[in-house]
């Protein structure tokens, strides 16, 4: 502790002296006051063995100092449990969040324009519903996932002809078929009222008529068949009226 400055030249008369002496007055405290001390042991990166085996007691004056990590060679690396994150200033920050925006917009509006893309999300969503209700016997529904088959890659067919094409390879049979018959119904409508689609269509669902006698009672009452196939109409409408 640095006290105030003292002149020594005011105090002792017999020692003139035209100096100023600085006088320190160091706290009488020693090392042993620091023994029941603790502090966090070190860690080896990758590894849960302690680098020191026994605590190793410091000052408590040093604790709390950030502790670098280094690495020697090809030796393990040592660091602390607690890493602090690199200091970006707030203009490059502004700039990388920018640019970060920009991009997750772009990837998004080309996605919409994308019609595999759409395309395969609608399917999925209406294979979710399907599982969602023939769960136990969903081998009766879908085709192998390991059979090979061809899709067409034709950019100027229609949504419909996309969609149908993609199904067919995907349903098994008489499932396929009604789906298909399904989609055709739904394709035949105009725009205007697939904007407007407010209830169930019928359609041939004969297809169904055997997966249906092993639903339990409590999901047909649940959701009936109606207005399950409902939800999979709006999919497909949706998908249909895209323009790609």
């Amino acid at each position: 502790m640095l006290t105030d400055c003292i002149d020594i030249s005011m105090q002792s008369k017999e020692q003139p002296s035209n100096y100023s002496y600085f006088v320190y007055n160091y706290p009488p405290t020693t090392i042993m006051d620091y023994q029941n001390t603790s502090i966090p042991q070190l860690q080896m990166r990758n590894s849960t063995d302690s680098v020191f085996k026994d605590n190793m007691q410091i000052p408590s004056f040093m604790q709390g100092l950030s502790v670098p990590s280094f690495q020697f060679n090809n030796s393990n690396q040592f660091c602390i449990n607690e890493q602090k994150s690199q200091y970006m200033p707030p203009i490059a920050n502004g700039l990388a969040s920018y640019f970060n925006d920009q991009s997750s917009f772009k990837v998004k509006y080309e996605s919409k324009k994308n019609r595999i893309i759409v395309g395969t999300q609608a399917i999925c969503n209406i294979e979710i519903i399907l599982i969602q209700r023939y769960f136990d016997i969903k081998t009766q529904l879908f085709c192998p996932p390991n059979i090979k088959y061809t899709l067409n890659e034709d950019k100027s067919i229609s949504n419909m002809a996309w969609l149908k094409d993609r199904v067919k390879n995907r349903y098994k049979k008489p499932i396929k078929d009604s789906m298909s018959d399904l989609i055709n119904v739904i394709g035949n409508m105009n725009e205007q009222d697939l904007q407007q689609l407010s209830c169930f269509q019928q359609f041939q669902s004969q297809g169904f008529d055997n997966l249906e006698k092993q639903v339990p009672k409590s999901i047909k009452l649940e959701k009936p068949f109606s207005e399950m196939m409902f939800e999979i109409q709006i999919l497909i409408a949706q998908f249909l009226i895209t323009k790609f």
